[in-house]
């Protein structure tokens, strides 16, 4: 569970061999945010299943994490894509990097 833009994900893959980090259009949509809000991709992304999906744009998120009193945030570029995934977002290597993650 996290804390994206203000809004409590659920349903989150930590993929530590991930280049990005995706959100889908589903938790994108029920965040409120505006697709005109996106920034231009250059890039198509691979991986899922092989296939070539094309982003709908990236986008600068504030995430926050809260363990008692203490709360980190930190903003995440998401690419945002518009596809049915099992879950709400995909954090990779950026969000592992920005909050100092060890997977073990």
């Amino acid at each position: 569970m996290a804390n994206v833009a203000e809004f409590t994900l659920h349903n989150i893959l930590i993929n530590t061999s991930s280049l990005i980090d995706i959100l889908f259009i589903k938790a994108f949509k029920s965040m409120g945010l505006d697709r005109r809000t996106l920034e231009l991709v250059g890039n198509s992304l691979l991986g899922f299943s092989g296939k070539k999906i094309d982003a709908l744009g990236k986008k600068a998120i504030p995430v926050s994490f809260e363990e008692g009193k203490r709360v980190r945030i930190k903003t995440i570029t998401f690419d945002v894509v518009n596809m049915d995934y099992p879950y709400s977002t995909i954090f990779g290597r950026g969000f592992t990097n920005q909050f100092e993650v060890v997977v073990k």
